[in-house]
């Protein structure tokens, strides 16, 4: 799986090029609408930038080479791509907004925490099946997939979180006051074991089987409801 942001690198003599595609992270895109060539594979590397502890600031994200790191790699083309992907993150990081704005599918499955106030949104799925912190008021939006975050443990005061299909989060515990979540599929929150008043829940189908019954004072709207050991029609 490709994993933002991903680039070609190219060597040509004592020269390189990156390769890259706004909202785009399939490096199979990237190399055919670059036109890059098929027959000259030991000059080429795959090559992915991705964020592990800030997504807003992009100067220390990971490379990760999906095959072992050529031997004409040097400082001139980690510079390449270091520059390439500061321009991209420019065009997708408002800091006045402080929203990250990505029109495809957002893969950022290695980054462990967002700050607070901060907006993500995606006009794919977003995959953040490594997030383990998560601050307050922040707002994931997947318009056009699944949310996934799957080792997420609690979400803070005015988190909110949109998808146009599934919300996967079956390791979160507790959610706070002013927290909404919604999906036109189903939420998924099955060890849920601490929700506050005025949560607002909003799917076809939410699956949280810790309970017993829709805990008092929050909001749910919902087709069907899966709780512990019987389904409700609402």
């Amino acid at each position: 799986m490709c994993q933002h942001i991903s680039l070609k690198v190219v060597r040509q003599d004592d020269d390189v090029k990156v390769y890259s595609l706004l909202n785009e992270d399939s490096h199979t895109a990237i190399h055919k609408k670059r036109n890059i060539r098929d027959n000259d594979l030991e000059n080429q590397v795959s090559v992915e930038v991705v964020p592990v502890n800030d997504l807003t600031d992009c100067s220390n994200w990971e490379l990760i080479f999906d095959t072992p790191k050529p031997k004409w790699w040097n400082e001139l083309c980690e510079a390449k791509v270091r520059k390439e992907v500061k321009k991209l993150h420019s065009k997708y990081w408002n800091a006045k907004t402080k929203t990250y704005t990505f029109k495809g599918d957002l893969t950022l499955d290695n980054l462990k925490s967002i700050p607070k106030g901060v907006t993500i949104k995606s006009g794919g799925k977003i995959n953040l099946s490594g997030l383990t912190y998560i601050g307050e008021r922040v707002t994931l939006n997947a318009s056009n997939g699944r949310l996934e975050l799957d080792n997420l443990r609690s979400l803070p005061e005015g988190v909110t979180l949109k998808s146009s299909q599934r919300i996967a989060a079956n390791f979160l515990t507790s959610i706070s006051k002013g927290v909404t979540i919604e999906s036109n599929r189903a939420i998924f929150i099955n060890s849920l074991t601490s929700i506050a008043k005025g949560v607002t829940l909003k799917a076809k189908h939410i699956h949280f089987s810790q309970f017993t019954s829709i805990p008092k004072g929050v909001k749910v709207k919902a087709l069907y409801v899966y709780i512990k050991g019987d389904l409700l029609l609402l």
